[in-house]
């Protein structure tokens, strides 16, 4: 699985980022953005919070995070606050996360450093890569994950562009006797060091950063990975997330996403596209088909139906591929489900929601986030 893509991961980073009086606006968003009430924020403070999720590849997760939040003394109370947050997570299947999240802001918000630096012991489930993968050649394997990054952004308006470091440690506690990764048929069987560098680029018009009702969103990021860095392998990656948001008649919304990940070189086979998870391709287990490239399009209607509740449909086709020549339509595979939502936060917008996906299996999601 990768790292900070899995549902109480990202779950997490969100809870952290909605903090109203931690948060003048939008992490995309340049200073002139700023529409939160600045009388109700603290130069500083000190928030504890709860954390808990379901999803297929942890079952139950729960946990709980710290934020201390500062701003200088010169600065004005609706201005970016520096932050440095951090937690830790477990879960039904044994899984352990420890994350810590550090952010820096200067020139009235203008730039930023943000840092990330984690430890993860995950038991994952393995098939193997390609669309022909077997439910029966199914493999637990344990790895130890140590991950540090930090990026450097620059904001324009609504456009952001950041340069990046990124690097990974994976070692293998435990893995089936007699499987792929017992006998090295995969690139990273044996685990090792991915350290890369890229840029990203962004738009972000959204006018709620959780649950949005109009706006646009665009994510580009290309990273390479190479020996030059310390790295054991060489590839590269490039992702491509593009969402748009249409409002419509008495607060329904519809909203849209294309998701693509396309991998050169040799990557190791738990940094592969993974198609699945509690965002895309709800009813899939995350990682149940892996291999190079994937492209993935989901709809989603949201509609509200009495007090702070509301009901989402949702559906979405997707697929692997060793390269961008072999994407074949009888490799598609197809999903959809409904979902309930309750409203922890209606002026953040920020929802509880209770999704269930159909794919290869009927699956359960339940978090503080939306899928898109």
């Amino acid at each position: 699985m990768q790292y900070f893509t899995r549902c109480s991961l990202l779950s997490f980073a969100l809870l952290l980022a909605c903090l109203p009086s931690l948060q003048a606006q939008d992490s995309t968003a340049a200073p002139a953005d700023i529409t939160a009430d600045s009388a109700t924020r603290d130069r500083s403070g000190l928030a504890i919070l709860p954390f808990i999720a379901y999803t297929p590849e942890t079952r139950w997760a729960g946990g709980g995070a710290v934020i201390y939040y500062s701003r200088a003394e010169d600065a004005p109370l609706d201005s970016r606050a520096d932050e440095i947050s951090g937690g830790g997570i477990y879960t039904q299947n044994k899984q352990l996360s420890l994350i810590c999240y550090p952010e820096l802001y200067w020139d009235e918000g203008r730039w930023s450093l943000k840092g990330s630096l984690g430890y993860l012991d995950y038991p994952s489930y393995f098939y193997g890569v390609g669309n022909a993968t077997r439910k029966e050649d199914e493999e637990l394997y344990e790895p130890r994950t140590l991950r540090c990054s930090a990026a450097v952004t620059r904001y324009f308006d609504h456009l952001m562009l950041a340069v990046r470091y990124d690097a990974r440690h994976d070692k293998f506690l435990a893995i089936d006797s007699g499987g792929f990764l017992d006998r090295g048929l995969f690139t990273g069987s044996d685990g090792g060091l991915a350290s890369g560098a890229g840029v990203i680029a962004g738009i972000d018009d959204r006018d709620y950063t959780f649950s949005t009702t109009r706006g646009t969103y665009i994510r580009l990021i290309a990273m390479g990975y190479d020996r030059v860095l310390g790295s054991d392998f060489d590839f590269g990656k490039f992702t491509a997330d593009a969402r748009r948001y249409w409002p419509l008649f008495g607060d329904h919304v519809v909203a849209a996403q294309v998701y693509g990940e396309f991998t050169s070189g040799q990557a190791p086979f738990y940094m592969l596209s993974q198609l699945g998870g509690e965002n895309r391709m709800r009813g899939f287990y995350e990682g149940r088909y892996r291999n190079n490239q994937m492209l993935t399009a989901q709809a989603e209607y949201r509609l509200p139906v009495w007090w702070r509740f509301g009901v989402v449909g949702f559906a979405g086709i997707g697929a692997v591929a060793p390269t961008l020549g072999t994407f074949s339509l009888r490799d598609v595979r197809a999903s959809a489900g409904t979902g309930i939502r309750f409203s922890l936060d209606p002026k953040e917008r920020i929802n509880v929601r209770l999704d269930v996906g159909v794919g290869e299996k009927l699956e359960f999601y339940f978090g503080i986030d939306e899928a898109l």
